[in-house]
C-alpha cells in the first residue's frame, strides 16, 4: 500500500476497491414550512428546503498527504406547496 492509503494496483483482493476513506464534512441547511387549515377539513402547506443553498463536501483523507477534498456541490433552494383534504 502507498503513503496516502491507496493501493494503485487493486491487487488486494477487495474486488477493485480503494482504501481511502471519503466522508462528508459537516453540513448544515435551513427548512421552512407553514401550513394553513381553513374550514375544518381543509390544509395547505408551503414548504422550502436549503434556503441558503449549502454547499456538500466530501473530504479525502490520505494520512500523511493530509485531507483534500474530493467533491463539492450546491444544491439550489427547493420549493413545494399542497393543499390536503379531510373528509
Amino acid at each position: 500500500m502507498g503513503g496516502n492509503g491507496f493501493d494503485p494496483d487493486f491487487n488486494d483482493g477487495l474486488g477493485g476497491k480503494a482504501r481511502i476513506p471519503v466522508y462528508n464534512d459537516d453540513y448544515g441547511q435551513l427548512d421552512a414550512s407553514v401550513s394553513y387549515t381553513f374550514l375544518d377539513n381543509y390544509t395547505i402547506t408551503a414548504e422550502a428546503s436549503n434556503l441558503l443553498k449549502e454547499k456538500t463536501v466530501g473530504i479525502i483523507d490520505q494520512n500523511g498527504a493530509g485531507d483534500h477534498i474530493a467533491y463539492s456541490y450546491s444544491q439550489d433552494a427547493r420549493f413545494a406547496v399542497g393543499i390536503r383534504a379531510r373528509f
